[in-house]
């Protein structure tokens, strides 16, 4: 395998330090790194007081490549600036297919609640599917061209790595997933999540993301402005 290793101090952590990495490690991190593509496992040590380090190890050594980059700064601007979207403008992202059971519908409608807060606010949709064209005659029904953008298929070595790190948050509102792999790629990559109650998604999200009722726009449109 291809190892590396990542370690931060804790000469200088509070004295809980040691009790929040332990919750870190369960509540979070492990569902961070479950389903990353190419890691065949992640280990963590902590000696209290001193350090605490995590590491990973990949199958390949391109692998071990794509996620060091995956963390350098600058991957969601990379994505910004390559759809024209402005450094500052409050991004919601959908990446899943774009099918009529994703409940999609519903996020444009959630969107159009929180523009009344925050005109400014740009939902982006990644992927494809059949109900595509029925999504993009809703959104210029709403009048919400300028507003949302479709990306289509993104490749996952660096282009939807670079997506969910220019997000600012991440939506999701299926009422029939069964596995909720988005969300752990979105953890992964340091997004906040907000999804739905009553599907596989609220149990991988419990603890991590903020939870909502699948039918309340209103619930989810708060939900992303908090």
């Amino acid at each position: 395998g291809y190892g590396l290793t990542v370690r931060w101090s804790l000469e200088d952590a509070p004295d809980d330090a040691a009790d929040q990495l332990r919750e870190y490690v369960v509540g979070t991190s492990i569902a961070r790194f479950m389903f990353l593509d190419g890691l065949a496992f992640k280990v963590w040590r902590m000696r209290a007081g001193e350090w605490f380090e995590g590491t990973y190890v990949f199958d390949t050594d391109q692998d071990r490549k794509i996620f060091r980059d995956g963390f350098e700064p600058g991957a969601g601007a990379r994505f910004r600036a390559a759809h024209g979207i402005a450094a500052d403008r409050p991004l919601l992202l959908y990446v899943g297919r774009v099918a009529h059971e994703k409940n999609i519908d519903f996020l444009v409608h959630a969107f159009v609640e929180l523009r009344a807060a925050r005109p400014d606010a740009l939902l982006v949709i990644a992927g494809e599917g059949p109900a595509r064209e029925h999504l993009a005659g809703l959104v210029a029904a709403l009048d919400l061209a300028h507003a949302v953008l479709f990306v289509g298929y993104l490749e996952r070595a660096q282009a939807l790595r670079d997506c969910y790190a220019a997000a600012d948050v991440f939506v999701f509102a299926s009422r029939t997933e069964t596995q909720g792999l988005v969300l752990l790629e979105a953890m992964a990559q340091g997004t906040p999540v907000v999804t739905s109650l009553g599907t596989a998604t609220e149990e991988v999200g419990r603890g991590a993301a903020i939870l909502v009722d699948p039918t309340d726009a209103r619930a989810l449109a708060d939900a992303v402005a908090s």
